[in-house]
């Protein structure tokens, strides 16, 4: 039997002691019950469900802050869930999953998931991953990121990209418009192209 720990140094970079509300969905009852124990321990409320039904019943009667998905489940596969869901609803999304498909996990991250974690690894280092996921998220929604290119499909790429990690996005068309922004919004990191119409990235 796996043993749980509890991680003592979770709070202890940069996070505050934030409860969040999780749906955690796993057929298997020993897995789902060592993660809620794991979760729950730091003061968060977990809602457990074994099947797709169950979730999606709680998904549509309920607000969470993050979802606990494994993709196969005894009445479908969880990446059904995933399509149905609108863009806000996905970026909650942390995959648990046995599955080492790399092509199928590609798919998966492309729909804009938080995160994805095997459950080939040993279950109390599942619960700590989740638990620096959570740390790293709160710490990510005080960044703010700008993002300077010419480019509408760049911009919206790397949206995609950093937008479920909670990251605040700011965007500008061109290095002008970069400068203006950077005057008036506090920004912790620029990313830049290198070649733009006005004013480019070097200038």
């Amino acid at each position: 039997m796996d043993k749980i720990t509890i991680n003592s140094s979770y709070h202890d970079k940069g996070c505050q002691h934030v409860h969040y509300k999780i749906l955690m969905v796993d057929d298997s009852r020993t897995f789902n019950q060592k993660v809620t124990d794991g979760l729950s321990v730091l003061g968060h409320e977990i809602t457990q469900a074994y099947s797709l039904r169950e979730a999606e019943e709680y998904i549509n009667n309920q607000d969470f802050d993050f979802i606990l998905l494994d993709l196969i489940l005894p009445d479908g596969e969880g990446n059904e869930l995933i399509d149905e869901m609108d863009k806000k609803t996905r970026s909650k999304v942390v995959v648990l999953s046995g599955d080492n498909d790399d092509q199928r996990r590609s798919h998966i991250f492309e729909s804009g998931i938080l995160d994805y974690f095997s459950k080939s690894n040993p279950t109390h280092k599942i619960i700590d991953d989740i638990k620096k996921l959570l740390c790293t998220v709160q710490i990510n929604s005080k960044i703010n990121i700008l993002l300077v290119d010419d480019s509408s499909f760049m911009r919206k790429m790397l949206t995609n990209i950093l937008s479920p990690k909670r990251f605040n996005i700011i965007e500008a068309i061109n290095g002008e418009d970069g400068l203006e922004t950077l005057e008036e919004s506090e920004v912790h990191l620029v990313i830049l192209d290198y070649e733009m119409p006005i004013m480019d990235g070097i200038q």
